[in-house]
């Protein structure tokens, strides 16, 4: 039976905002640099190569990420360094992504990524990966 591919890393740009990539794994523990060190946006390197099962760059507004929600679950975009590591956010402990509306948990498949992404208005493309496998994974 193939694995279900799961959401594993963020990647949410300083210096484009707006525009993100997100990591799907089929492994059940993937890695990468630093995944336990915190604050997780200072340490952790995407997951080693031979974890990714595909890539979506995706666009979208609004967005506040684990690196402004404290230990509390309070958001504070004036909030220097996150108390999260990888491997934490990996347990669900926060959402990779949140919106006023959705919150996006690690384990969501690419298709729900997908869906979720357009319905919030926002537009996605997988750029590694097989497009019908990635894209269409339910």
């Amino acid at each position: 039976m193939k694995k279900k591919p799961w959401l594993c890393y963020v990647d949410y740009s300083d210096f484009t905002p707006g525009i993100g990539y997100a990591y799907f794994t089929t492994h059940k523990h993937p890695r990468g640099d630093d995944w336990d060190d915190e604050p997780y946006e200072y340490n952790a390197e995407t997951p080693y190569e031979r974890y990714i099962y595909g890539v979506i760059e995706f666009h979208l507004s609004d967005v506040v990420e684990p690196r402004y929600v404290d230990k509390y679950g309070d958001v504070d975009l004036e909030q220097i360094n996150s108390p999260w590591t990888i491997e934490e956010i990996n347990e669900r402990k926060v959402p990779w992504l949140r919106t006023p509306t959705v919150w996006i948990w690690a384990g969501i498949t690419p298709s729900s990524f997908l869906a979720i992404v357009q319905a919030l208005g926002g537009d996605a493309i997988v750029i590694m990966g097989k497009q019908e496998e990635v894209g269409a994974y339910v």
